[in-house]
């Protein structure tokens, strides 16, 4: 029989708790401790299944991606996509042909149906990126874009972006099934 100056075990504390049946409870009204315990164990059982919270369609999204963030491994076909569009590559039109052309670029590299678009900027020493991935011509946040050796995951509204003092010399997409390789730009 335990007195009020001495504690109940854990064992006995979290029997009362699952069963509802306390034999000290002068003991708690007492002792703080065990009272935080003992709150503690009747609020969150220490057997059974509690129900799940749900998160936000985002949250998933990234929870979903966190695999994509390792290397792939060697069984995972690498597929090799191509620059559809490139404004560098383009003439501009006669009104833009005094401003810089070297300051602002914009890629639609393609991989079967996959589309990624590509909009890099350099501002102030640096280069800005902020891309965008379509798979069957809808957005989607599935991939996360490998940049040289920065991987990033989209935004909440779907869109990748980032900073870097040079502009990647590799562009990739990775998903758990496959990584899509765009190599070949130059800056």
């Amino acid at each position: 029989m335990e007195r009020k100056t001495r504690h109940p075990s854990r064992q006995r504390m979290i029997e009362a708790a699952e069963t509802g049946v306390v034999g000290f409870r002068s003991h708690l009204v007492e002792c703080d401790s065990c009272r935080t315990l003992f709150d503690l164990l009747s609020k969150f059982p220490s057997k059974g299944v509690r129900e799940l919270h749900h998160s936000s369609p985002s949250l998933l999204k990234r929870i979903e991606a966190i695999p994509s963030n390792y290397k792939a491994k060697p069984d995972i076909p690498i597929v090799a996509g191509c620059i559809i569009s490139d404004s560098w590559s383009q003439v501009a039109s006669a009104q833009l042909r005094d401003v810089a052309t070297d300051v602002t670029r914009r890629l639609v590299l393609r991989a079967g149906q996959i589309d990624l678009e590509l909009s890099a900027e350099r501002h102030l020493g640096k280069w800005e990126f902020a891309a965008r991935v379509y798979d069957h011509r809808k957005a989607t946040a599935k991939f996360v874009i490998k940049a040289g050796a920065r991987k990033v995951q989209a935004g909440e509204l779907g869109f990748y972006c980032w900073s870097s003092k040079r502009p990647p010399g590799k562009i990739g997409l990775l998903q758990n099934s496959h990584l899509i390789e765009f190599e070949g730009l130059s800056w």
